[in-house]
C-alpha cells in the first residue's frame, strides 16, 4: 500500500513525523505496522462473514482465548524439573544464569510430554474444565490447542521467561500460529510477517488487533486442515500422526526462539559473543 510521508511541525525538537493511509486519508504515526482506522473498520465486516461460513470458528476463537490462561505449567514444575537436570535456582529468572545446554534438555522435556499426551484421546479428560464448554469443536484440534499452548508455557520458563504475562501468552500464540501454517496476516492493508511480531511484541492497541487476527487465522487453518481427520478409523490414524509431528514443530519453533532470546540477551549484558 502507498503512503504519504510528513510531519507535525517544523522545529525539531517536536519532530513528529507521519504517514497517510492513502485508503481512508487517516494520519499515523512512522512505526506503525498498520493503519489502524483501516484495521478497525476491516474487524467489524469480516468476523461475521468468517463466523457464517465456518460453525467451528467461533468456538475454536473462544478455546484458543481459554486456553492461553489454563494450559500454564505452574513454575515450580519447571524449578523442579531443572532440579532434576542439575540446576539449582529458586526463581524463573535466575534460569537464565545456568548453562544453555542444560536448559535445552528441561525444554524439551516439556516437548517430548506434550508430543506424547497429544497423540491419544484418553487425556482429553484432564484438560481443565473437560471439553463441555468446547464440545462443538472436534477432539483433536481441541486437544492440538491445549497441548501445543502447554508446551510453549513449560519451554518459555524453562529458559528463564514468564509466560502467564498478556506478552508471554501472546507470545506463545504466535509460536503456535506459525506452526499452524500463519505466516503473515493482512490487517489495515498492511501485511505483518509472525516471525517479526513474536521478536518485537506490539503496543495496544495494535497488539490487540494483531492478537484477534491472528486467532482468527489460525482458528481457519485448523478448521481447514481437521476435514480429513473425521474419516472413520483412517482420521484417526491421520489425526494421531499429525498431532504429534504438529507439536513437535511448535516444540522446535519455541526452543528456539527462547533460547536465542536468551543468548541475545546475554550478549547484550555482556557485550561480547557467547
Amino acid at each position: 500500500m502507498a503512503t504519504i510521508f510528513g510531519n507535525k511541525n517544523n522545529k525539531v525538537e517536536k519532530d513528529k513525523s507521519f504517514w497517510i493511509c492513502l485508503n481512508c486519508k487517516t494520519e499515523n504515526e512512522i512505526g506503525a505496522p498498520f493503519c489502524l482506522r483501516c484495521a478497525q473498520s476491516e474487524d467489524k465486516e469480516n468476523v461475521k462473514a468468517v463466523e457464517e461460513n465456518n460453525s467451528l470458528f467461533a468456538p475454536l476463537v473462544k478455546a484458543l482465548d481459554w486456553y492461553a490462561d489454563v494450559a500454564q505449567i505452574k513454575p515450580e514444575e519447571v524449578l523442579a524439573e531443572a532440579r532434576l537436570k542439575g540446576v539449582y535456582v529458586k526463581r524463573l529468572e535466575e534460569l537464565k544464569q545456568a548453562p544453555i545446554k542444560r536448559l535445552d534438555n528441561i525444554a524439551l522435556r516439556f516437548q517430548d510430554e506434550n508430543q506424547l499426551l497429544v497423540t491419544g484421546t484418553g487425556v482429553l479428560a484432564g484438560i481443565p474444565g473437560g471439553l463441555l464448554m468446547l464440545a462443538t469443536i472436534p477432539a483433536d484440534i481441541s486437544a492440538l490447542t491445549y497441548f501445543s499452548l502447554r508446551a510453549i508455557s513449560g519451554i518459555s520458563q524453562s529458559y528463564g521467561f514468564e509466560s502467564n504475562s498478556e506478552e508471554g501468552r501472546l507470545t506463545a500464540l504466535l509460536l503456535f500460529a506459525g506452526a499452524s501454517g500463519v505466516e503473515s496476516v493482512s490487517i489495515g492493508g498492511s501485511q505483518v510477517v509472525i516471525t517479526n511480531l513474536a521478536t518485537n511484541v506490539l503496543t495496544k492497541p495494535y497488539r490487540d488487533l494483531i492478537t484477534t487476527r491472528v486467532i482468527r487465522q489460525v482458528a481457519t487453518e485448523l478448521t481447514g486442515k481437521s476435514l480429513a481427520r473425521f474419516i472413520p478409523f483412517f482420521g484417526g490414524i491421520v489425526g494421531g500422526t499429525t498431532n504429534y509431528l504438529f507439536l513437535k514443530s511448535v516444540g522446535s519453533r519455541a526452543r528456539n526462539h527462547f533460547r536465542m532470546r536468551l543468548l541475545e540477551s546475554k550478549t547484550e549484558v555482556e557485550g561480547n559473543p557467547i
